[in-house]
């Protein structure tokens, strides 16, 4: 049976009782996380702009969009809660593949949910989810090691995953699963150059992903053929974004019984994924020796080649100092250092261009240098090296292996918490965040619909 039918009947039939508890205790914490990263895009004035134009014309639909009772087309509503969603950079990722899995897959999944009538109870939307994951993780981490650094595997794996599990909450049986798959990897791929080029064009791309996963499965739905070989074929994903290189098997390997939504990373700060190396080892050693951030007078950071390109150049505010300072670590650490946290207002605009002098002169004075590291065609964000070194010329070295919040270093449920007040403000009172939370684990057995309306509330 071919890698793609095989895919297709994983998601088809994966059930609920077949998932691990570690898997469905990911499910609640990653849903919740994304909603709180969404409202934190909500609560953004230069993001929701974005929503309004984008639903102008929608004048009625099923789905839901976070902070509006208004509902849309499942469509409108996937692009716009992915935007939401990945705005901030503070959506979560799963590091092997660098798919930014959820901002992508519920979006799509509570659209088709809704597209549906609601017809698929908690542990039925669960198992979809989860089988999401599965496909969206997998094929993202096999072509990552062969992919131009050019293209964005949550537009490969993210968008193709969100249409398997899309198609399934739309009733589709494995062939119309596969179908959805198709379609959905015939219109993928995002490119990395609104990064390159620091503009937001690059925080709706997740938006853009799930919309063209919910489109898919629709559009599977309605009877139309996606193209069955659509990772293995002459023109399948393997070829176009891998050369035809790899054993596309590998996917395959454990599917069922190792689950990618169990090796998501959440972040704990609200930047590139790829900065939080360097912050980890810089709050580190502020917990260690709290005093010692007014006497560092230079940084140098050893890092990955992939790390470097995307947060690693000396920092220029230029015309899009928000980006410019999302995708900076000499920003972001000099920030970290002297205010003792990284915040979402430390991206705003102002606040980018009116540091304080004592920031501005460290900003300036942190070099990062890319060196090789083990495993390198795979784009890893560790190791990471620092050289703090003092005014009295004495230097502290340390190295970063592992990731906060990644699953071998994970955020605390305190830490979880936090991160989540801090996500959605004042948006929210205390009791509708004990109710988002609440809902949002109890899916399983209450379903999907009462934590729905919790992600309407939000008002500014």
């Amino acid at each position: 049976m071919p890698v793609e039918a095989r895919l297709a009947e994983y998601v088809a039939t994966l059930r609920f009782e077949e998932i691990d508890e570690t898997a469905r205790a990911a499910f609640g914490r990653m849903l919740l996380d994304t909603v709180g990263v969404a409202v934190a895009g909500f609560r953004e004035p230069t993001c929701r702009p974005v929503a309004t134009a984008f639903c102008a014309w929608d004048r009625e639909g099923t789905a839901s969009v976070v902070g509006s009772e208004r509902r849309v087309s499942p469509a409108a509503a996937a692009f716009v809660n992915g935007v939401y969603a990945h705005w901030c950079e503070w959506d979560d990722s799963h590091d092997p593949s660098h798919v930014h899995a959820s901002a992508v897959i519920f979006p799509a999944l509570l659209a088709a949910f809704e597209a549906s009538g609601g017809a698929a109870d908690g542990e039925e939307f669960v198992a979809a989810t989860v089988a999401a994951f599965d496909t969206a993780c997998r094929i993202g981490k096999f072509l990552k090691p062969y992919t131009h650094r050019g293209w964005m595997p949550t537009g490969t794996g993210g968008a193709v995953g969100a249409a398997a599990g899309a198609a399934r909450l739309l009733g589709l049986e494995a062939a119309g699963i596969r179908s959805a798959m198709g379609i959905a990897a015939a219109g993928s791929g995002l490119s990395r150059q609104a990064l390159a080029d620091l503009v937001n064009g690059k925080n709706i791309l997740a938006g853009a992903a799930a919309k063209v996963g919910v489109e898919s499965a629709i559009l599977a739905r309605a009877g139309v053929a996606g193209a069955p070989n659509f990772l293995t074929g002459s023109y399948g994903l393997q070829a176009l974004y891998a050369d035809g290189r790899g054993d596309a098997t590998e996917i395959l390997e454990g599917l069922g019984a190792a689950f990618s939504i169990n090796e998501v990373s959440v972040k704990p700060y609200p930047c590139c994924r790829s900065a939080h190396p360097a912050l980890d080892l810089v709050f580190e050693m502020l917990r260690e020796a709290p005093d010692v951030s007014a006497e560092i007078d230079s940084i140098r950071f050893e890092v990955p080649r992939g790390v470097y390109e995307r947060v690693g150049k000396p920092f220029q505010a230029g015309d899009n100092p928000r980006m410019a300072a999302l995708f900076s670590v000499p920003y972001t650490v000099a920030v970290a250092l002297r205010k003792g946290v990284v915040a979402p207002e430390d991206f705003d605009p102002q606040a980018v261009r009116g540091v304080s002098p004592d920031i501005a002169h460290l900003i300036d004075n942190i070099l990062v240098e890319a060196v090789p590291v083990p495993n390198e065609v795979a784009d890893p964000i560790v190791p990471t090296k620092a050289i703090f070194r003092l005014a009295d010329g004495a230097e502290i070295e340390r190295t970063a292996d592992t990731v906060k919040g990644a699953p071998d270093r994970p955020m605390t449920a305190v830490e979880e918490e936090r991160k989540l007040s801090v996500a959605v403000g004042g948006t929210l009172f205390h009791k509708d965040i004990a109710s988002l939370a609440r809902t949002a684990r109890r899916i399983p057995a209450t379903g999907v619909a009462e934590f729905l309306n919790c992600v309407r509330r939000p008002q500014l």
